[in-house]
């Protein structure tokens, strides 16, 4: 019997930011890090709708994903810093 020998990536959250203006029934998020499960994200997301009426929208990006399209201004609106490692 042989296990599995590639482990899950460690998880790296970098930062979570605020992108554009949120109301208080919804709210855009940039997730940067790495080995972020989205399946995670996503149940999380649907909870805080189910719960709170709140919906989530995301993305998650590596670093350098996000600074790649940061140089091209892909994020010009407002942008909050809620979480920074």
């Amino acid at each position: 019997l042989f296990l599995n020998c590639n482990p899950a990536p460690p998880v790296d959250v970098v930062s979570i930011i605020m992108h554009g203006e949120g109301t208080k029934d919804s709210g855009n998020f940039i997730i940067i890090g790495t080995g972020i499960d989205s399946n995670k994200i996503k149940t999380v997301s649907a909870e805080m709708l189910e719960k709170h009426n709140y919906k989530v929208s995301t993305l998650i990006l590596s670093p350098e994903q996000f600074m790649q399209m940061s140089e091209m201004n892909l994020f010009p609106d407002r942008k909050k810093i809620l979480f920074e490692k």
